[in-house]
């Protein structure tokens, strides 16, 4: 069977100048553009979020690491001052007599003070009791003990009073939470 013939095209009512035309297309372009150009700024400014957020993500753990390893470094520099101060403490043991006369004169015992002490240290401030006594009142009796568990320069001080903790290790471990940040007196 045979198609029916299209209708023939009626020819436009008016006809549109090209100028007009040209208006027109140049307005949508003008919209392409604008439209675009918002939606590339509205991209940019999800991406500038983005970027910020990563930087502040950044900064953040760069902190962290820096602490971290600042107590590391802080952690290192107390081991090292605690094994120099153990090896000047038994080169000079007179700087021990010093410490120890000190923390005993700040107990003020009233009738017994005893100090356990290391067992290299025991001897020699076995043998300087009275200049020990000399930085007090002397009116207590003195007992020097030795304990197995204390390195040289270690030393405990116990009265009625209570105790005066006078162990190397104590005191730079209380420098190094004061170096920390942990509070605590230095």
């Amino acid at each position: 069977m045979a198609q029916p013939a299209p209708p023939s095209a009626e020819p436009p009512i008016f006809e549109v100048p090209g100028e007009i035309l040209q208006g027109f297309y140049e307005q949508a372009v003008m919209a392409g553009i604008e439209g675009g150009k918002g939606q590339v700024l509205a991209e940019l400014t999800i991406l500038q979020e983005r970027y910020a957020a990563a930087i502040d993500q950044l900064v953040g753990v760069s902190k962290e690491l820096a602490a971290n390893n600042q107590m590391q470094l802080i952690s290192l520099a107390c081991k090292i001052a605690e094994k120099v101060l153990r090896t000047h403490l038994s080169v000079r043991p007179d700087d021990l007599i010093s410490m120890v006369g000190t923390a005993l004169a700040e107990s003020r015992p009233t009738d017994e003070a005893i100090i356990y002490c290391s067992e290299p240290d025991h001897d020699y401030l076995t043998t300087r009791r009275e200049e020990l006594l000399g930085g007090t009142d002397g009116g207590f009796a003195l007992k020097i003990v030795s304990d197995p568990t204390f390195e040289y320069g270690d030393f405990r001080i116990e009265t009625k009073l209570g105790s005066t903790d006078g162990r190397v290790s104590t005191r730079v471990h209380d420098i190094q939470r004061a170096l920390g940040g942990e509070g605590g007196d230095v």
